[in-house]
């Protein structure tokens, strides 16, 4: 689904997982302004986002090994396949368990980034 939303002056349309990223960013502007980290990851989360679309958003923020990976497996079995899932998490250890995960399950991380301890990944499902 597909709506309109408003940023810095501007309208595009957008998914509602990506409007909910935009209205987060708008509601804590001036924390991101005063980030240069969050800027950073505000700016590889628009070109990623801009050439790659996915099917649901799982936040994980918060969460502490095992739960991300143990809520990533949940939302996968709950989706088909090729449908793309984008992960949000802040436990450094999401990066090597989604990474094992990945390997042994055949499921393919697309892309993955971090910045100012926030994880993103985009899993493709087998």
């Amino acid at each position: 689904m597909r709506q309109q939303f408003s940023f810095a002056q501007s309208d595009r349309t957008a998914t509602d997982d990506q409007a909910r990223f935009f209205m987060r960013i708008e509601e804590n502007w001036q924390e991101v302004h005063n980030n240069k980290s969050a800027i950073i990851l505000f700016l590889l989360y628009l070109r990623i986002s801009q050439s790659m679309e996915f099917d649901r958003e799982l936040d994980t923020s918060g969460l502490n090994c095992p739960l991300p990976l143990l809520r990533l497996k949940k939302t996968l079995n709950e989706m088909g396949s090729g449908q793309v899932v984008h992960v949000i998490a802040t436990d450094p250890a999401s990066i090597l368990d989604f990474g094992v995960f990945a390997d042994q399950t055949g499921h393919g991380i697309l892309e993955q980034i971090e910045a100012n301890g926030i994880y993103h990944y985009w899993v493709r499902k087998k």
